[in-house]
């Protein structure tokens, strides 16, 4: 599982490190290594922290960033091709993705109300 996951300094990070390292594509940096680790090592779950942390007066000056994935086009239209459509390794599941039905045929009777 991983767990409350973002890239800190933000989707749009551009300092001297990732222009020094050619790592300023953000889905390349980030979002894809983080796809190949659940990949790898078949991880289950996966929760995406998506806001901007500067904008939150205990996070402000952190280092978070914005962390929207709507705050970079290209992040967002990779995010719907491999996450929302699935089109990856991996087949993922939004929150409220699942449905369920109104049975109660497989409670146990005791936990009936």
């Amino acid at each position: 599982m991983i767990a409350e996951s973002t890239p800190f300094g933000g989707i749009n990070l551009n300092n001297t490190n990732t222009v020094l390292f050619n790592e300023t594509n953000p889905w390349d940096r980030w979002f894809g290594r983080v796809l190949s680790l659940i990949e790898t090592y078949d991880i289950d779950m996966w929760s995406y922290i998506n806001c901007d942390w500067d904008v939150q007066p205990m996070w402000r000056n952190i280092g978070f960033g914005d962390t929207r994935l709507s705050s970079n086009r290209d992040v967002m239209e990779k995010w719907q091709h491999y996450i929302i459509e699935s089109q990856g390794e991996q087949t993922f599941v939004m929150s409220g993705g699942l449905t369920c039905d109104d049975s109660t045929e497989h409670v146990d009777d005791s936990l009936r109300s």
